[in-house]
């Protein structure tokens, strides 16, 4: 998932900081929801670049996955969030949200 591998590229990024400043990090991000949209332990549907993503908000943390099940394509948006993992709500398929 090429998506994935850029989120975690642009965190290393972030955590060691990165020589070319705040702005032009900024530059490599798109706005895609404001933090009061999603309340704590809530979640928001999202497309971004033509593939649906899930924002999820548990407690402070904030995570974005793919909103599709790799068994059967089914979306994960219904499915319950806990132990830091989201089950598929079709057949019970649990996915890491880190």
């Amino acid at each position: 998932m090429a998506h994935a591998a850029r989120v975690r590229g642009l965190i290393g990024l972030i955590q060691r900081g990165d020589a070319r400043g705040p702005r032009a990090l900024q530059a490599m991000f798109e706005r895609v929801a404001a933090v009061t949209e999603i309340p704590p332990n809530g979640r928001k549907s999202i497309i971004v670049d033509d593939v649906p993503a899930l924002l999820v908000r548990v407690g402070n943390a904030f995570f974005a996955v793919e909103d599709v099940c790799s068994h059967d394509g089914q979306p994960l948006t219904d499915g319950s969030v806990a132990d830091g993992a989201i089950t598929c709500p079709r057949h019970g398929a649990k996915f890491d949200l880190k």
